[in-house]
């Protein structure tokens, strides 16, 4: 019984968080269709409760195949439109 209040718990804050923020998350999908490379979400596979896997949706922000764009100071990694949908972390600044 408390799985199943806390699944639909989950569902119902989740709903709710989805339809407060899509004023932000629809304006970014449009920016990453129009000025990239016509990719908006990235998939990725994560391991979670009872090693599942589940698929998770990120907004693509960097490049395809970043790690062989470029080296030294042309390396790019992040499209131009990435700075302006994402905040900045410890892990994005220049290396």
């Amino acid at each position: 019984m408390y799985r199943f209040l806390k699944r639909i718990i989950d569902i119902l804050i989740a709903s709710i968080a989805l339809i407060l923020l899509s004023p932000l998350l629809i304006p970014s999908i449009f920016i990453l269709w129009f000025t990239g490379e016509h990719e908006v979400f990235y998939f990725q596979k994560r391991v979670g409760y009872k090693n599942r896997l589940f698929n998770i949706w990120k907004f693509a922000t960097m490049m395809k195949n970043s790690p062989n764009i470029g080296y030294g100071r042309n390396y790019v990694e992040k499209r131009p439109e990435g700075d302006k949908i994402r905040p900045a972390v410890a892990d994005d600044q220049d290396k």
